[in-house]
């Protein structure tokens, strides 16, 4: 779980935890790879990406297998992360959503630089 944490703080994110056990997780979603039902419990995955701002929860976090993992990431967390990227910018240590930046006194530009 510190693993998460320390991603969160790199990515400039408060982390997000509610603990549960590995008993929990396989009662909620099962033994097995959430995506191919063949491959094993290897890793957990983020369905909405730590780097795009998804929390540690059960409700998150589901078993998977490495090659579902690292599939997924190319094919989908990727562009999550884009998207989330683009919504989000730092203004003097600050997230400001775009959409709402405009509420402000200030102004930003398309690289999130306040001008």
């Amino acid at each position: 779980m510190s693993d998460f944490r320390d991603r969160c703080r790199d990515y400039g994110l408060e982390p997000v935890v509610v603990v549960f056990t590995r008993e929990q997780l396989v009662e909620r979603w099962g033994d097995a790879c959430v995506f191919c039902s063949t491959g094993s419990f290897d890793q957990v995955d983020h369905r909405l990406p730590v780097a795009a701002g998804g929390p540690h929860t059960i409700e998150n976090v589901v078993p998977v297998c490495t090659s579902c993992n690292e599939a997924k990431r190319q094919l989908y967390d990727m562009a999550a992360i884009h998207e989330f990227r683009a919504r989000v910018v730092e203004v003097r240590g600050v997230l400001v959503s775009r959409g709402e930046f405009g509420k402000t006194s200030k102004t930003c530009d398309d690289d999130g630089i306040a001008t």
